[in-house]
């Protein structure tokens, strides 16, 4: 049985965070993006090519080149509502993920996870279930989960 003195009630409730995700494509060729946006039918939120980048200030190089699309962003404590937001982008799309990622090779997938919060106590964590995560490995994806307090206006 559960017992109700065994859990902290918080009082006032917490502000729900602001979650969305960004599935970025990093590339070290030198080819046009442009193409990207026939082969991946997904809205690019950014996209340039290697010869577009900035240096590197310390590798005096050029970044590579990327391609990003943005999830919505949500005000919710449910964190599957953006998970499954992008295992839906990485399942639809995987044709042309894969496609991509070979004509832009060599390639890497990083998806990166944002939660903006209001205070560090009101966010209890990104769960990544079983299949995400395969879909993940298929790709060999890396993933950032960036945590930040909410900007104050």
């Amino acid at each position: 049985m559960i017992n109700q003195d065994d859990f902290e009630i918080l009082d006032p409730l917490p502000n729900p965070p602001n979650i969305w995700a960004e599935i970025r494509l990093f590339f070290d060729c030198d080819l046009p993006v442009e193409p990207l946006a026939d082969l991946i039918h997904l809205p690019a939120a950014d996209a340039r090519c290697r010869l577009n980048t900035r240096i590197n200030p310390i590798t005096h190089t050029r970044n590579a080149g990327y391609w990003s699309y943005h999830t919505s962003k949500e005000c919710t404590f449910e964190d599957g509502v953006i998970v499954k937001q992008l295992y839906d982008a990485l399942t639809e799309h995987q044709a042309e993920f894969e496609e991509a990622m070979h004509q832009y090779s060599p390639s890497q997938m990083h998806i990166v996870i944002y939660v903006e919060i209001d205070e560090i106590n009101a966010f209890s964590g990104i769960h990544l279930w079983p299949e995400f995560i395969e879909r993940l490995n298929f790709f060999h994806a890396c993933v950032d989960l960036v945590v930040e307090e909410k900007p104050t206006l």
